[in-house]
């Protein structure tokens, strides 16, 4: 669900948006940030008000600066960045919860194109032995379906439907290669 709500694209046309955009979406929102910090706890959050915005990005620093206020002016901060309801439900109070929902909102991501640019062309030792990607015997496990992304007819964009065929291609890759490594060690019977 994390993939579809932070998908790179306009909600209300569908165009995707463009990385000036995203940038821009990101400031404003971090902007309003310092702003109502500065509004509400001018003194208490100083720290926060002034510090750049890659600063606030931070998840350490963000625990940081929200570590001087206590848990009621912590819950008003919250609720006057729209993070909680301002009426009491069962979640009010719990300050871990809500500082969670603030990162998750403030906190900045990679992009898809930078978390794809991070990836490594060939996999991993952990990715090829890792059998909730590949089972052990992926031979038998005809009558069973693995967990592998969708193709269906729909993509948000081109550059989404690129990366669900790169990760199926890599998925297969990686099956692929495994089956070559245990062919290989099979013929070369190592003795322990």
């Amino acid at each position: 669900v994390d993939y579809y709500i932070r998908f790179e694209m306009n909600d209300h046309t569908g165009e995707p948006r463009s990385k000036d955009d995203l940038l821009a979406t990101r400031c404003e929102r971090l902007h309003r940030l310092q702003l109502i910090a500065f509004k509400l706890f001018p003194v208490k959050l100083r720290s926060l008000c002034v510090a750049s915005l890659q600063m606030i990005e931070s998840p350490s620093n963000m625990v940081e600066y929200l570590s001087f206020l206590d848990d009621s002016e912590f819950e008003t901060f919250a609720s006057q960045l729209g993070c909680v309801p301002e009426e009491k439900d069962e979640y009010s109070g719990n300050r871990s919860f809500i500082e969670s929902v603030l990162l998750k909102k403030f906190c900045t991501k990679p992009t898809q194109v930078e978390a794809f640019k991070e990836e490594p062309l060939y996999p991993t030792d952990q990715e090829l032995w890792d059998q909730s990607v590949i089972p052990v015997d992926y031979q038998s496990y005809n009558d069973q379906c693995l967990a592998l992304p969708k193709l269906g007819l729909q993509f948000l964009t081109v550059h989404d439907y690129l990366l669900k065929n790169y990760t199926l291609f890599r998925l297969l890759s990686m099956t692929e290669i495994r089956s070559d490594i245990e062919d290989a060690m099979k013929r070369l019977k190592p003795k322990i």
